[in-house]
């Protein structure tokens, strides 16, 4: 039996790098958040979900257009998703940045 260095078992030794895996990583995890955000928007009390999250700070109006286009399959008007350090989002495990419109995820 062979133990694998980190950069064996990372697949840098074939090019493809940490980044890769993190970016395969991010594809799998978007992929279960779009299916779940498509079961959840074609859910009869999606609504009442969403004024219990929100409060009655969110327009209904946006949020009934996102559960069409998420039942559907769309999120093209997701935001996008980095993963960062957790030093670049100081420390916290996500977060949004209003000004750029992106999700970031700590590694």
């Amino acid at each position: 039996m062979k133990w694998l260095t980190d950069d064996e078992f990372f697949g840098t030794e074939v090019g493809t790098g940490v980044n890769s895996v993190q970016d395969g990583t991010l594809s799998m995890t978007s992929a279960i958040a779009q299916n779940s955000l498509s079961s959840f928007a074609t859910t009869p009390d999606f609504l009442a979900k969403m004024q219990e999250t929100f409060g009655n700070s969110f327009d209904v109006e946006k949020a009934v257009k996102l559960a069409s286009a998420w039942a559907q399959g769309d999120f093209s008007e997701f935001p996008e998703i980095e993963i960062r350090s957790e030093a670049e989002i100081n420390g916290a495990l996500g977060a949004f940045a209003g000004t750029t419109g992106k999700i970031y995820l700590s590694r």
